[in-house]
């Protein structure tokens, strides 16, 4: 990698855990400067803006996260410990992992009136693909006979995952993880009592 594509990509992973903690709306580009100990000329080399650097940061930080998603979703295991695995990593979001500040989707899609459009349809995006994603899951789950044929994948994936990005905007709020591990442990229990298929 030469020095130049370096320094982007350094400027992008930094962008990202700024604009993940402080806002899209709140960081300016001298608290990137700041970040990444470059001058302004530095910045403005590689992004055109501060839309165009927001707009790379989130698809960095979208992916980061979603590759952590799929790696939990897409193995060979049960359908049961795909999901759970999927929660598991969720949990993580709290303590600031992958990505320092909680799930990049939630964040920008609160500042949503403020950011620009093409960063508030990058987040659009990439919740439709999450959610898709896991819906995906609970359809494949049906067809090896793991998951009940009176199961909705898509409601499945809507309770998942409105559940557990409220129960992660509480934690954050209160500084307290109690309300999403209580939302994690209800959703096992959902998993396993609405959506496993039972046996005999």
């Amino acid at each position: 990698m030469r020095k130049g594509e370096r320094t982007k990509k350094m400027i992008i992973e930094k962008a990202a855990n700024l604009f993940n903690q402080r806002g899209y709306v709140a960081s300016t580009m001298v608290d990137v400067m700041n970040a990444t100990g470059l001058e302004r000329g530095g910045l403005y080399n590689h992004f055109s803006s501060k839309d165009e650097l927001a707009n790379e940061a989130f698809l960095y930080a979208a992916e980061t996260i979603g590759s952590k998603y799929r790696e939990a979703l897409w193995t060979e295991n049960h359908i049961v410990e795909r999901l759970h695995g999927f929660l598991h990593i969720f949990s993580r979001l709290y303590e600031d992992t992958p990505i320092p500040g909680g799930c990049p989707i939630m964040n920008v899609a609160i500042e949503t009136d403020a950011v620009n459009p093409v960063l508030k349809d990058y987040a659009n995006q990439a919740m439709l693909q999450l959610h898709e994603s896991i819906g995906r899951v609970v359809m494949q789950g049906i067809e090896y006979g793991e998951v009940s044929s009176q199961v909705n994948p898509e409601e499945v994936a809507t309770v998942l995952l409105s559940s557990l990005e409220g129960a992660l905007m509480l934690s954050r709020l209160h500084k307290d993880k109690k309300f999403l591990n209580q939302t994690i442990d209800h959703l096992q229990d959902y998993i396993r009592k609405r959506v496993v298929k039972e046996t005999a």
